[in-house]
């Protein structure tokens, strides 16, 4: 098998990212899934911008509060001029591409952790029936684009450290830059790299890995500042941060609906302290301090909170993307939409068994691999760790946990061939009986 997959593996990975785009497009042009919510304030900006109106980075407006979106803002924008269209579904198709651009980052990535054939290939066996990839470019929205941008980043970050090569320094480079831009969670696996390189700069002292550590600090923050930049001459209005980021670690405290999920805390703030972010920040710090003075005062239902805040995370096994498959109320169903709405909860226990069958391959990787000298290896484990602290201190969403369930497939794999070659040594063994 080793030899077969070494000769036509990648041109299995690259029709299986393919695949996932023409699945992806079935399922979108099932029916209207218009874009609502942030979605529609984001993809609204888009055309509106174009028009010349910024009324949502006026202060209180939209944009004001959340500048994060301005880089999706600008992807969409030059979108639209490019091909003189405005359809939320040119979006979704677009997205179809980048989730088969995600597919083949993450099989590439796969492949520079290792070159176990059986571990490569049922990780693009898992990409493949990962259901939630082929649900969400329907979100008019960041995250699909950030990514793939993000797998490609880390596929290239695992090639840099490596094999030391200039060329993957750069794409990780650019890749990162995009992937901050349209979505600031892709700033964990910035940091899980950023410690590894300084763990290898001071383990190799080469001047080469130190200059691309301040390149990798800076340049995706001045991609940022240079986007506000450029809309803050276009609009004539100055940023003044948004929403700061204690209201979001504020709200992540609160249960309403749910532990910790959006509940809609931190604009009203904003608004109530007249778009001042160091008095919103005053006001969401007190507001932490009581919850946690809560926590304390109750530590059984402090401990019951974050448990369910952990496990409505990381334990849907669809990561909120069967929030996004129902159609526009009036919309006939039909074909692979239809199926699964009729077969949600069978759909449900088998994602649920496939996510186990992971999360246990992480396990058994943690156990049986020996002391790690290949830092490019840490790579996934230090992000999915970044993004579990992220989880436990933010507003709570599981579709934020997608890039992690990605980064974390190949050391899955490794560890189930690992525990099954253990097994093998054990039972191969041979045996001495008591005389």
């Amino acid at each position: 098998f080793s030899e077969i997959w070494r000769k036509y593996g990648p041109a299995v990975q690259l029709i299986a990212a393919i695949c996932t785009v023409v699945i992806s497009c079935l399922i979108q042009t099932d029916g209207v899934r218009s874009p609502y919510g942030d979605q529609a304030q984001v993809y609204g900006a888009a055309m509106y911008f174009n028009s010349g109106l910024f009324v949502q980075l006026s202060p209180g407006g939209y944009l004001d509060m959340y500048p994060q979106q301005l880089g999706y803002i600008l992807m969409l924008q030059t979108l639209f001029r490019i091909t003189g269209a405005s359809s939320f579904h040119l979006v979704q198709i677009l997205n179809c591409i980048f989730t088969g651009i995600a597919v083949f980052g993450t099989c590439l990535f796969a492949n520079t952790l290792t070159e176990d054939a059986l571990s490569q290939f049922f990780c693009t066996v898992f990409l493949f029936f990962s259901l939630p990839l082929y649900l969400f470019p329907s979100l008019v929205y960041g995250d699909i684009p950030s990514l793939a941008f993000s797998m490609f980043f880390l596929y290239h970050i695992a090639m840099a450290l490596k094999h030391g090569k200039k060329r993957d320094f750069v794409l990780s480079l650019i890749n990162i830059c995009f992937a901050v831009l349209l979505k600031k969670n892709a700033l964990i696996l910035l940091i899980a790299a950023g410690m590894i390189l300084f763990v290898k700069i001071l383990s190799e002292k080469k001047y080469k890995y130190f200059l691309f550590l301040i390149c990798l600090c800076i340049l995706p923050l001045l991609s940022v500042s240079a986007v506000e930049k450029y809309y803050e001459k276009a609009s004539g209005y100055t940023f003044t941060g948004g929403i700061p980021a204690l209201a979001w670690i504020a709200m992540g405290t609160i249960e309403q609906n749910a532990p910790g999920w959006f509940n809609n805390y931190a604009a009203p703030l904003y608004n109530e302290n007249h778009y001042d972010p160091a008095a919103t920040s005053a006001e969401a710090l007190e507001k932490l301090e009581e919850r946690i003075t809560y926590f304390l005062e109750n530590p059984v239902y402090g401990m019951s909170f974050w448990k369910r805040k952990i496990c409505t995370q990381w334990n849907d096994p669809f990561y909120h993307s069967d929030e996004l498959l129902p159609l526009d109320e009036g919309e006939a169903l039909s074909g692979i939409t239809a199926y699964l709405l009729a077969h949600k909860a069978s759909v449900r226990i088998l994602l649920s068994l496939g996510q186990n069958i992971v999360y246990l391959g992480m396990i058994l990787y943690l156990v049986y691999r020996q002391n790690q000298k290949k830092l490019y290896l840490l790579i996934p484990e230090l992000c999915i760790l970044g993004g579990f602290l992220f989880s436990l201190l933010w507003e709570a969403n599981s579709r934020f946990i997608i890039v992690y369930y990605m980064a974390s497939l190949p050391l899955s794999l490794m560890g189930w061939r690992m525990s099954l070659r253990n097994i093998h040594i054990a039972a191969s063994a041979p045996r001495h009986g008591c005389s």
